[in-house]
């Protein structure tokens, strides 16, 4: 697996290309992840309420996490705190699940608008049971971690830079923690397990 880091182009042409990269990730991915921030002092926008109402058909599950691909956090709020939610965009158990996905990430016309308050946090897509795809917003960081050339080159086709991470210690290059999804066929459902920084699961 290489670790790739992504450039968007131009401004004027971020929106129309954050399109298409949103289309690709959702057609190549099993689920997503998206980070909520809880602090009375600095509420989620209604957008970001809405944003995640229309998700909760495709939620898997939510806890609380203080880390998440891309990002960890020392909260020294007492009061505040992330939960991360996961979910499922397989149609073959949600029917137009893809197209739920779609559209909630078509709300926006950069991939660096996943950032509170206005949106849900660093979305993160999943396949394969590690996460290949991520961004952290706040940092203007894009992620690619693949072991497939025909990511690397729609990706770029798409009018984006596309640079390999070379020099990472293997130990830096997985990015983690996540979830360890495991596709469970005869139930129809995703089993997982969740990684050691979880210190509250939050049913759906």
């Amino acid at each position: 697996m290489k670790l790739y880091y992504i450039d968007f182009p131009d401004d004027e042409l971020i929106t129309p290309v954050t399109w298409k990269l949103n289309e690709f990730l959702v057609e190549n991915s099993e689920c997503f992840s998206f980070t909520y921030y809880h602090n009375k002092e600095e509420p989620a926008t209604r957008q970001c309420k809405l944003i995640r109402q229309s998700l909760k058909p495709l939620l898997i599950f939510g806890c609380r996490q203080n880390k998440w691909p891309g990002n960890e956090v020392y909260n020294l709020n007492p009061t505040a705190y992330y939960t991360v939610e996961y979910y499922n965009i397989q149609e073959r158990f949600i029917p137009n699940a893809k197209d739920l996905a779609e559209k909630a990430l078509l709300t926006v016309d950069s991939l660096y608008e996943w950032d509170h308050p206005n949106r849900p946090m660093d979305l993160c897509m999943y396949r394969d049971g590690i996460c290949w795809f991520y961004v952290v917003a706040h940092e203007k960081l894009i992620v690619l971690y693949t072991d497939s050339y025909h990511d690397v080159e729609a990706i770029m086709n798409m009018g984006n830079v596309v640079r390999e991470r070379f020099g990472l210690p293997q130990e830096m290059a997985v990015p983690g923690p996540s979830v360890k999804f495991i596709l469970d066929d005869t139930e129809g459902k995703y089993k997982y397990m969740l990684p050691d920084n979880v210190n509250r699961r939050i049913k759906p």
